[in-house]
């Protein structure tokens, strides 16, 4: 599959169990449950998949202000703590959408399972289709929202798999969900309130795209597929690829840096052997020279490798020390935290918080205006961050109407006694 972007006039979302298609040159769209459905309609061999929303997550984080590669190298080995995906399942992609900060840069980040993927590429190839890239479908509200300058929005869509919503934020698409089946009679609003919620994002208005909502404050007659046509899927830069591809172009780096090393060798090795007839009648002094320079900088590389392991074995003693009796943040002020920000009418049932982990919170409130309140306390609570919601759920104690949620945050500076050794048994 081609790194550089192309231009198709086929957009296809995909979603296990359901497909459908937009064809640019016909104006059309076409849906099965399938590619092997649609792809007799099609006009053109050549297709981007877009990812549906309950194929792929895509959710707001903070990452290090470091190389994308190596964000993306970090992110496939911890990916189980942003979304529930395996590490050896996970093909993962970074869009940095924000400027060097306190805490590191905004970043939008996009996973979806390999397993998904493969039955994709087996799918795609029974129906004689040639993938050109896959990239989330979610991007194309994105595309939409930009295009009517909005940079503050949910944008609303039909897909293959039904009613799906896209936060934009800061002109940057920032949270992407698939909603329930019963959200067009009546609960569409209550469940954008809730993604808004879960994204730990402020309220915004709602763009519908391709399809009428009444309550929505913007729309537009386009259609998230036909914002990808052409060459806009390939606009926000992201895609998703198989770890086993990312593996094979890693591999064929390093054998092209091997070749670069082997041919400086090489003309190293010729220049050495002009440099040793143009001085042959000195190259006995240089050879003793040289051996004895050699000697001197092996005792003086012992000398010095004995030394920093010295200074490296007290620095990490002192380093221990200081995290064990100088904690940034003890758990019990923590604990308290938490409670303190409880808006009235809410209580706790539980507080978890270990050290290294993030605090885990369950509470009941009276009324649902109780938890987006607490919320947003704790999102602009300094000593925290990663704040989101883990779920809110309507329930009866009795007769008396509640809503039980559970919140997770990060302590800043909540970190474990002892560093974990890489390659260790779990």
């Amino acid at each position: 599959m081609s790194s550089k972007a192309q231009s198709t006039g086929v957009i296809v979302e995909w979603s296990p169990g359901s497909v459908s298609a937009f064809d640019s040159a016909r104006r059309t769209i076409y849906r099965g449950t399938s590619l092997a459905d649609i792809a007799p309609s099609l006009s053109s061999r050549d297709v981007v998949m877009a990812i549906g929303r309950r194929a792929c997550f895509v959710r707001s984080l903070t990452v290090p202000d470091a190389p994308k590669q190596d964000l993306l190298q970090g992110l496939r080995m911890s990916i189980g703590q942003h979304v529930p995906i395996g590490t050896a399942d996970a093909c993962v992609d970074l869009r940095i959408v924000g400027d060097v900060g306190p805490d590191g840069r905004a970043a939008t980040l996009v996973a979806m399972r390999a397993v998904d993927l493969r039955t994709l590429y087996d799918e795609a190839r029974q129906a004689g289709l040639r993938i050109i890239a896959t990239v989330p479908a979610a991007y194309g509200s994105w595309v939409l929202a930009n295009g009517t300058s909005l940079p503050n929005c949910a944008a609303v869509s039909e897909s293959a798999d039904g009613l799906g919503v896209d936060l934009i934020q800061g002109g940057e698409l920032r949270y992407s969900r698939a909603l329930p089946p019963n959200s067009s009679n009546g609960q569409l609003a209550p469940e954008i309130l809730r993604t808004f919620s879960a994204a730990g994002l402020k309220s915004s208005p709602t763009l519908a795209q391709g399809f009428p909502v009444p309550s929505a404050e913007y729309s537009v007659a386009k259609t998230p597929l036909e914002a990808l046509a052409g060459t806009g899927w390939s606009t926000p830069g992201v895609r998703f690829e198989l770890p086993e591809a990312v593996a094979a172009r890693a591999k064929a780096g390093k054998s092209r840096r091997a070749r670069l090393a082997t041919f400086l060798c090489a003309a190293a090795l010729l220049l050495a052997t002009f440099a040793y007839v143009d001085r042959a009648n000195a190259q006995d002094k240089v050879n003793k020279e040289k051996a004895r320079i050699a000697s001197s900088l092996k005792k003086l590389s012992g000398t010095r490798d004995r030394l920093l392991t010295q200074t490296n074995e007290q620095a990490a003693m002192q380093a221990t020390l200081a995290r064990g009796f100088k904690p940034a943040q003890r758990l019990g002020d923590i604990a308290a935290l938490v409670n303190n920000l409880l808006p009235p009418k809410a209580w706790l049932t539980s507080v978890g918080v270990e050290r290294g982990q993030a605090v885990n919170i369950r509470g009941t409130a009276l009324g649902a205006d109780a938890v987006p309140t607490y919320l947003n306390a704790l999102n602009h609570e300094s000593r925290l961050r990663d704040v989101k919601l883990v779920f809110a759920n309507n329930a009866l104690i009795e007769s008396t109407p509640v809503v039980q949620f559970s919140i997770s945050a990060f302590p800043v500076g909540n970190l474990p006694l002892v560093d974990k050794i890489r390659g260790a048994r779990k």
